[in-house]
């Protein structure tokens, strides 16, 4: 039998590698990349969502408010011809 099949040449399971100082800063560096790229997808989500707001939410929302403030007079002069069409 070799040492390879015994399991000598590869350390025990569960076991993980020394962490050194350089590969600790390395580690460190990836984590604040992701924390800048994700703060960068937020601002860019805020960016965009005030962009659909400003060329389609708000002139719907305009259109819709000029209906609402028509509706009430419309719906009076719609039961007024209704309660002639039905008075006659």
């Amino acid at each position: 039998m070799t040492a390879a099949s015994q399991g000598a040449a590869r350390p025990p399971t569960g076991s993980r590698p020394p962490v050194g100082n350089a590969l600790g800063d390395t580690m460190l560096d990836l984590v604040l990349k992701a924390i800048d790229r994700l703060i960068d997808l937020l601002e860019r989500g805020k960016k965009s969502k005030r962009a659909i707001f400003t060329d389609h939410i708000e002139p719907v929302f305009s259109d819709l408010l000029l209906i609402h403030t028509d509706l009430p007079d419309i719906v009076f002069r719609f039961v007024r011809q209704w309660e002639r069409t039905n008075t006659q």
